[in-house]
């Protein structure tokens, strides 16, 4: 018994050894990824008050304009992208919300995305999954632009009081 314990433990050990080196060697040229997004360390300082307003007005009136915006632009005005895919070069970066989700399409040389303009667009409604209409597209996109602008919430001191904590 304990031999056989002994040899399932040996067999596991040695796969998940396999299933690590297989990952560590493994790289990314050429092979689709997707990932929750972090942009940590790679955003330089941030833009001026006034160029994110004037940024945001545009695409919310005209959300066509978004085409070729930079990444970097993208990030001041819906800040970091819910999901990353990388199928390089593409790079699709996906923004949701309640009422549509927005897929922006890069086509970044050496996964450079901030510095790579949106080639592509396509919204879809939550709801139904399908293309959203041309006259809701700005509905959609300020619906977005907004939800960006207000993704950081101060935690409720008050709350923590209330709760006795």
């Amino acid at each position: 018994m304990k031999r056989k314990i002994l040899s399932f433990g040996s067999a596991a050990a040695i796969a998940v050894f396999l299933m690590m080196a297989a990952h560590w060697l493994n790289t990314t040229d050429g092979q689709a990824q997707a990932s929750a997004s972090r942009f940590a360390a790679g955003v330089p300082e941030k833009y001026s008050a006034g160029k994110r307003r004037q940024l945001r007005r545009s695409v919310s009136i005209s959300p066509a304009s978004i085409v070729d915006l930079s990444g970097r632009d993208i990030i001041e005005i819906l800040h970091e992208p819910e999901l990353v895919r990388k199928d390089l070069p593409t790079v699709i970066w996906q923004y949701r919300n309640k009422v549509c989700t927005l897929d922006l399409f890069f086509t970044a040389a050496k996964d450079d995305v901030l510095n790579s303009p949106v080639v592509h667009y396509e919204m879809r409604a939550r709801s139904t999954g399908e293309d959203v209409q041309p006259a809701q597209e700005k509905k959609c996109m300020g619906a977005l632009v907004r939800s960006g602008k207000n993704n950081f919430k101060p935690i409720n001191f008050q709350a923590f009081y209330k709760a006795g904590v």
